[in-house]
């Protein structure tokens, strides 16, 4: 199986907890060429060694957040946002508070995510 699947692009969706975890394994790892991510911020507890991760990451990524966030607050998401490496990134702003992605917001990073793949 695994040979089968060698050379394939290969992409990453993961938002919130998925974001915290997923930063490092995006800097670490060149075989992800493209990540749809967010909800985070590197001013959440625990989370500030994100930034120094989020500078390597080269994929195209985007990144979403809910700018009425309960959560994860604006400024923090910024600043990880901006920390992110890649020349092809996008931050993608809905209303609303912090929640999983659904409907629109899960269309769009699933559209970012297999276009790109599809390109690749």
């Amino acid at each position: 199986m695994q040979e089968a699947l060698h050379g394939l692009p290969v992409g990453y969706v993961g938002v919130s907890m998925g974001t915290a975890y997923g930063i490092p394994l995006l800097a670490a790892e060149p075989r992800i060429s493209v990540a749809a991510i967010g909800l985070w911020s590197a001013a959440y507890p625990a989370s500030e060694h994100l930034l120094e991760h989020a500078q390597r990451i080269r994929c195209r990524v985007w990144f979403t957040h809910q700018w009425h966030d309960q959560i994860i607050d604006r400024a923090g998401a910024l600043d990880l946002f901006d920390a992110i490496g890649s020349d092809d990134k996008r931050l993608v702003a809905y209303p609303g508070g912090h929640r999983e992605l659904d409907g629109e917001r899960l269309a769009d990073a699933v559209r970012f995510v297999a276009e790109s793949l599809e390109r690749a």
